[in-house]
Formats: structure tokens, sequence, C-alpha cells
């Protein structure tokens, strides 16, 4: 959150918001759509890994 303040524009964390992690249909249908999402992004920060989370967990 600190970077996007510091260069004043709002965000949108579209993975984790609109594909269904566990769900293979659903990511298949929605991943090649992130062009037409990242397209037109100033920026595009990614995390690659996180500790504790369950999105796996299925």
């Amino acid at each position: 959150m600190t970077f996007t303040l510091c260069i004043s524009k709002r965000y949108l964390w579209a993975n984790s918001l609109f594909i269904i992690q566990y769900n293979d249909a659903d990511k298949n249908y929605q991943l090649p759509l992130m062009i037409q999402m990242y397209s037109s992004a100033l920026v595009v920060l990614i995390v690659a890994a996180e500790t504790g989370s369950d999105d796996d967990a299925n």
C-alpha cells in the first residue's frame, strides 16, 4: 500500500478477487483474460509466494 500511495494511484488485486484458485475450470477461463486486465495497467505488482495462505487447501 505504501507504494501505491507514493505514486498516487489506486490499485486492484485482480487475481485474488476474480480467479478461484482451486477451480481449474475457472482458472482456464480467467487466465487468458488477464492480458486485457494488465494491458492497461500503469504498474503491475506481483506477490510470488505467501506464507500461511490457505488458497491451496482445496
